[in-house]
This record gives structure tokens, C-alpha cells and sequence, in this order.
């Protein structure tokens, strides 16, 4: 009896140690991931202060360069610098609604810089307005890259910043001194203006007013809720709540919805108030990652499907990149043999779960309409003589594709390979003119293009 007694104590006690390991090594590796986080967060910080200081730095150079040929370089890097200061800037787990109108002036002067730099290369003279511009844009520039600047070296801020609590709605510590902070960073781009340029972000191309809303009724704050609800339906949603009214950009007024599903995630809904299209979705990604349990083509057969209930039909997937858990479609409109790829449509699909994580139909909204069937005048096989000889075609097909101004032109997409690059190439069907060529980056990823 004494015997059983030990042996019971000791498969006891080896049970006990067992499961110590186990929780001590479970706590260990969350403990590396959530460092691993931490790591990632200081490092977009610190690199969003460097790239803001280039900016301003070089803001105030270019304003000494009076000639095409010396103004090229630094136009550049303008370009490269205020682009990565948007990337490292938006990874930061602020509120979005935080740092929005930060994002937005990093994202034009980037694109000001380049389309710039492109009128600098053609030997063009910048004209006054446009130095007027860039001195404007360099204000802003300082006194952003100052309040960072002093986020940074602030007493209270210099100790580690608690990251996880950024977004609690309770802040303390380093997370309210930096959310604070911040708050003081987006003031000053309260009266930020409208920027006017050729280029994709320029706001006088943003306030293309959306003909897909042209001549449709309002709907109410309830009956957008409806179309709310019948939108997250299928995903265990346990409160959804009217949060205000929201004009996003000339004539598109939209509706917007919080959402908490059942594992307290926060999902973010613009309704638009003309005609009841649903805009954008924005769910917060989940606390804890899980293996896949979807493949990329079941995850398009459902954004697909979903886009058909919400009267978004034939739609065809282009490109994809999936990040994690998640896999972003691109879909375009396929009417008559031809690709619509003004009218896109982004949908997010989380692949643990099946279900959709997002979406938006902004270029959809704004650009779709009826389009007169044009004949091209150039033959497909007129367009490939235009191929170098060792282009290896793989398809051909015929699309309208926005220029940087948004102006429509016809083209042939002509996909091949050359040199081991995948390449698109996008002639116009009646001058010949390589309007676009885009080298194909494929990984287990997807299909992203540079």
C-alpha cells in the first residue's frame, strides 16, 4: 500500500513538472512574440522621426535648385523619404481616425514629389504656384518633424513604450504621453488644404465626384444600420451601433457603424448615405494567430460571393497578396471580354476563419458607369509586333486602365516573360503607345506588381 502511495506521488509529481514546462515554455514564446512586436513598433517609430527630419531637410534644399536638371535628385528623394515615413507611420498601432490627415500629407507630398520629378526630367520649369507648394509643404513638414522630434525626446516618453496600451481607451503611462503627443501632431494639420497636382493622390482627382451616387436617394441612419447588420451577418456580431456621420470625400456622405463580434473585436463600417452602398469595413485583427484553415481559391470563391449578394456582379479576381492570415483580392468588373480596371473593389478574407475581414468599394463607387464599347483600331496582332522579339507572350487581353490623371484609355494587357521577369505590359489599342509596364513579383504571398 505504501508502494502505490509513493507511485501515485511520483506520477503526481511528474505530471506537476510536466505541465510547469509546458506553460513556462507557452508563456516564453508569447513573451518572444509580444517582444518581437515591441521591437517592430520602436523601430517604425524611430524610423517615421528619421525619414520625417530627410523630408523637411530636403523640402528646404529643393527651394535652392531653380534648374530641371538639379532638382531631379532631390525630388527623389523627397519621394522615397515621405514614402517611407507613411509606411513605418501607418504600422504604428495608433487609431487610424488619429493620424489620418498625417497619412494623407505624407501620401501627396510623396506623389507631388514624384510627378515633380518627372516634370524635371522632361526639362520642364516648375511654375510658381507649384513652388508655392512645395514651400507650404515644407512648413508642415517642420513643424511635424519637430512635434516628433520632441515625442521622442521627451523624459516621459524615453523609458519603453507600453504598445499594447495605445489603443485602450484608458491610457496611462508612456501610452497617454504618446497618444497625447499625437493628438498635438494631427492639430496641426487641422487646416491642412487641398493639394492640386497630376498625380494618383491629388485632391482635385479624390473629389471626382462619384457617378455610381449621381441621381440616387438618400437613405437614413436606420435604414443604413440594416444594411450594416445584413453585411457582418455572418460574423457572430453581438452589438452594432450607429457612430456618426462621416464626409469622406465631395458628394459621398456615409453612414458609420462600430461593431464588436463575440471575441470583443472592434469592426469599423461606412454605409454611403446616397443609395446605400456599402464603402469600407475595417475589423481589428485578431488577438491571437491560427493556422489557415482555408486555401487562397476558396478565400476568392467567397469575396466573390460576397461581392454578388451586395449587387457587385461580374466581378473577376486580378492580383492578390495574402499578409498572415489574410488575403487581399483585387477584383475588377469583366463586361464584354473587356477588364474594367478603374472600378476596383479590394476584399480582405481572414483564411483561419473563412470569413470576410474587410473591404472597399471607393474606386468601384466612383468610377463605375456605362461605357461605350470602343473597337480598337490596332489588332492584337498588330500590338505584339510592338514586343521585343524575346518577350515570351503568356495572354493577351483587351482592359481600360486609369492613367495617373484618372483619364480612361483602352488597352491590350499583354502578360509574358522576359529575362526570368513576369511582366504587364499595357498598349494602347489605338497608338501603339506602351502606356503602362509592370514587372510581376510572385511568392507565396501572391501576385504583387512594381
Amino acid at each position: 500500500m505504501q508502494n502505490r502511495f509513493k507511485f501515485l506521488m511520483i506520477f503526481l509529481s511528474a505530471i506537476l513538472c510536466l505541465t510547469f514546462v509546458t506553460l513556462n515554455n507557452k508563456s516564453k514564446l508569447i513573451a518572444s512574440h509580444k517582444q518581437f512586436l515591441e521591437n517592430s513598433y520602436e523601430r517604425s517609430f524611430y524610423e517615421t522621426v528619421n525619414y520625417l527630419h530627410d523630408v523637411e531637410n530636403l523640402l528646404s534644399k529643393v527651394q535652392l535648385t531653380q534648374l530641371p536638371n538639379q532638382n531631379i535628385n532631390v525630388f527623389a528623394q523627397i519621394w522615397r523619404s515621405a514614402s517611407a515615413a507613411h509606411d513605418n507611420l501607418s504600422t504604428l498601432p495608433y487609431n487610424y481616425q488619429l493620424i489620418s490627415k498625417v497619412l494623407k500629407y505624407l501620401s501627396q507630398t510623396s506623389d507631388f514629389s514624384y510627378a515633380m520629378m518627372n516634370k524635371s526630367i522632361d526639362n520642364k520649369e516648375l511654375t510658381q504656384e507649384e513652388w508655392k507648394t512645395l514651400n507650404d509643404l515644407q512648413k508642415y513638414a517642420k513643424d511635424l518633424s519637430q512635434e516628433m522630434e520632441d515625442i521622442l525626446t521627451s523624459s516621459n516618453v524615453y523609458e519603453k513604450i507600453d504598445w499594447d496600451k495605445l489603443m485602450d481607451e484608458n491610457l496611462s503611462g508612456s501610452a497617454y504621453v504618446l497618444s497625447g503627443s499625437m493628438q498635438n501632431v494631427s492639430k496641426q494639420f487641422q487646416d491642412y488644404g487641398e493639394l492640386i497636382y497630376d498625380g494618383p493622390f491629388s485632391d482635385h482627382i479624390q473629389n471626382i465626384a462619384p457617378k455610381m451616387l449621381e441621381g440616387k436617394t438618400e437613405i437614413t441612419k436606420s435604414e443604413g444600420l440594416e444594411i450594416a447588420k445584413k453585411i457582418l451577418s455572418d460574423l457572430d456580431i453581438k452589438n452594432i451601433e450607429y457612430s456618426g456621420e462621416t464626409t469622406t470625400k465631395k458628394s459621398m456622405v456615409t453612414y458609420s457603424y462600430l461593431a464588436k463580434n463575440n471575441d470583443d473585436g472592434q469592426i469599423y463600417l461606412e454605409v454611403t448615405k446616397k443609395g446605400g452602398y456599402p464603402l469600407l469595413m475595417i475589423s481589428e485583427p485578431p488577438k491571437n494567430i491560427s493556422d489557415n484553415k482555408i486555401s487562397n481559391y476558396e478565400a476568392i470563391k467567397i469575396a466573390k460571393n460576397f461581392l454578388n449578394e451586395n449587387n457587385f456582379t461580374d466581378m473577376k479576381e486580378s492580383y492578390y497578396e495574402q499578409f498572415e492570415n489574410f488575403l487581399t483580392i483585387n477584383f475588377a468588373p469583366f463586361i464584354e471580354n473587356v477588364i474594367m480596371y478603374p472600378d476596383l473593389i479590394k476584399v480582405k478574407i481572414n483564411l483561419a476563419t473563412g470569413k470576410i475581414a474587410g473591404f472597399e468599394t471607393l474606386g468601384y463607387l466612383t468610377m463605375h458607369c456605362e461605357r461605350e464599347a470602343e473597337i480598337p483600331s490596332l489588332s492584337q496582332a498588330a500590338a505584339l509586333e510592338l514586343i521585343p522579339p524575346d518577350f515570351e507572350i503568356k495572354s493577351i487581353k483587351q482592359c481600360i486602365i486609369p492613367l495617373d490623371s484618372k483619364k480612361e484609355v483602352s488597352c491590350y494587357e499583354i502578360n509574358g516573360m522576359f529575362h526570368a521577369n513576369e511582366f504587364m505590359i499595357y498598349v494602347n489599342t489605338n497608338s501603339g503607345k506602351f502606356e503602362k509596364i509592370y514587372r510581376l513579383v510572385v511568392n507565396e504571398r501572391g501576385t504583387l506588381s512594381e
